[in-house]
């Protein structure tokens, strides 16, 4: 294998044994805290100031990680190779989440399964999704479960293997700041309308290429597993462009066809037809899904490295 295979693989690995390190080594807590001070500025600018300001702050925070990556790996440049692996890795490793999204479900499934609603709720909010959840019904959070799943594999899978594979280490983390931006500000409310109007727009453009990249893993999973694959394309070609997000919906929707169930958001979409219900059971078959379309992006990461001999 080449070493950007092998940095690959073990970052993987890292991500799936031991999970996320505490925000003190994260790095992408290092950029949630520089992201939360542009919010912190910028809240009270008028909508002019506040776009400047939000645009200098993406593109500027890129260029500062993306330099840092590249000065460290000029300076690996004449290391041993294991050692640039293994310090590659760990960055890499940064910008992944096979475990926590997979892990995150799964807590909202138990909870659902001790029919303990308030759990299941409280988790769903807490791991994964921004929305409010306290008047969720059941159908609901495991509805809102299975579309974080779906969504957050493009961002935290497809899209740092994608962006690594064609610019480096470099590339995974400047997706990663943008991706952060976005979840930071990327909200349509008073302080954050036109201040997070930039990394929104970009991250709109960074993952326009991971996401459609994710729907055919998803549906390939699909065929692996055994799931209607007409399904997923129907319903991915009928309601992938319903939602806000140029993105989202590509997963999403083919989540949805796979699964034969609708996932909705209140007053935003309904994706997918009602031919099963929405269950613990329905988490369990996304998990799955997700899990096997995990492993076919990295395998895919791999053989893409190993094409391009790097």
């Amino acid at each position: 294998m080449t070493e950007g295979a092998w940095v690959l693989l073990v970052a993987c690995g890292l991500d799936l044994t031991f999970g996320e390190p505490p925000n003190v080594a994260h790095p992408v807590a290092w950029m949630g805290r520089a992201i939360a001070w542009v919010h912190h500025s910028g809240r009270r600018r008028a909508p002019a100031g506040a776009f400047l300001l939000g645009s200098v702050g993406v593109v500027g925070g890129v260029a500062v990680v993306a330099g840092i990556a590249w000065g460290l790996l000029v300076l690996l440049a004449q290391a041993p190779a294991a050692l640039r692996v293994c310090t590659e890795a760990v960055l890499f490793k940064s910008t992944v989440s096979l475990r926590r999204l997979l892990g995150a479900a799964e807590e909202v499934r138990h909870a659902l399964e001790q029919a303990d609603l308030a759990e299941a709720r409280s988790q769903l909010g807490h791991h994964l999704v921004s929305r409010p959840t306290q008047d969720l019904s059941p159908d609901e959070v495991a509805s809102a479960t299975v579309e974080s799943l779906a969504e957050n594999f493009t961002d935290a899978v497809v899209a740092p293997i994608l962006w690594f594979v064609l610019l480096g280490i470099p590339g995974a983390l400047a997706y990663r700041f943008v991706n952060t931006a976005d979840a930071v500000l990327g909200y349509r409310d008073a302080e954050r309308e036109w201040l997070g109007k930039p990394a929104a727009r970009l991250d709109d453009v960074f993952n326009w290429v991971p996401a459609r990249l994710a729907t055919l893993f998803l549906l390939a999973s699909g065929w692996l597993l055994g799931a209607s694959i007409l399904d997923g394309l129907r319903v991915w070609h009928r309601d992938s462009g319903t939602t806000a997000s140029p993105n989202a919906g590509q997963t999403m929707a083919t989540m949805a066809g796979l699964l034969r169930v609708q996932l909705t958001k209140r007053g935003q979409y309904a994706l997918g037809d009602q031919l099963s219900p929405l269950t613990a059971r329905t988490i369990v078959r996304a998990q799955r899904l997700v899990g096997a379309a995990m492993a076919l992006a990295v395998g895919w990461g791999i053989g893409a490295l190993a094409l391009l001999g790097r």
